[in-house]
């Protein structure tokens, strides 16, 4: 991060700098959206990067900034901006005494680091389980509209509710999709 803050200006100006050199790489007209390793490799080794850091491995940079910021199920050996972009949270200006003050606030706040923790859960839990029962309700609210309208329309058929030598009675939107609601004003098909 360090690197694309001094010799690019900033990580968006360095995908920049990847897109103009895999141009250049690839021959074309606009610059790509992707960047292949080897005009990531070209490009930071222009920039100095390999003199900085000589231990560094670029392959192994490039496959961890793929995978790690990869939306894509797989791997496919190409950068996007938004995985170029992982480099803005390696700040380290951003995080300096953070962990402390946190620790700090969380100390006076709760009491401790496991107080906070137990109380974040809590309140998480209350909402998880609200959330839960709410959904059965619809769920069984659901099941008893679906079972009167289904009655309904067995009335209306002149079928029986519980169901035939076909097979078990199907639910309201089984039955809807294979046969529309009689009107009142017609007659009900016959078996």
């Amino acid at each position: 991060k360090r690197l694309a803050d001094e010799k690019f200006g900033g990580v968006d100006e360095g995908f920049e700098r990847l897109a103009q050199c895999e141009q250049s790489l690839q021959d074309l007209r606009s610059p790509p959206r992707v960047i292949s390793f080897q005009a990531f490799k070209k490009t930071l080794t222009k920039a100095g990067f390999v003199k900085v850091a000589p231990e560094a491995d670029l392959t192994l940079l490039f496959l961890f900034l793929e995978r790690v910021g990869a939306y894509k199920k797989n791997v496919d050996g190409y950068l996007t901006m938004n995985e170029w972009s992982l480099l803005k949270g390696f700040s380290s200006r951003a995080l300096t005494g953070s962990p402390a003050r946190l620790r700090c606030i969380l100390d006076e706040k709760y009491g401790g680091v496991d107080q906070a923790f137990l109380h974040m859960h809590s309140a998480w839990l209350e909402r998880a389980l609200a959330g839960a029962m709410c959904q059965e309700v619809l769920a069984g609210v659901q099941e008893a509209l679906s079972n009167a309208c289904t009655k309904r329309e067995c009335l209306l058929r002149g079928s029986s509710t519980t169901g035939s030598a076909r097979g078990p009675r199907r639910s309201r939107s089984a039955l809807a999709r294979l046969m529309p609601l009689t009107r009142a004003s017609e007659k009900p098909p016959s078996n």
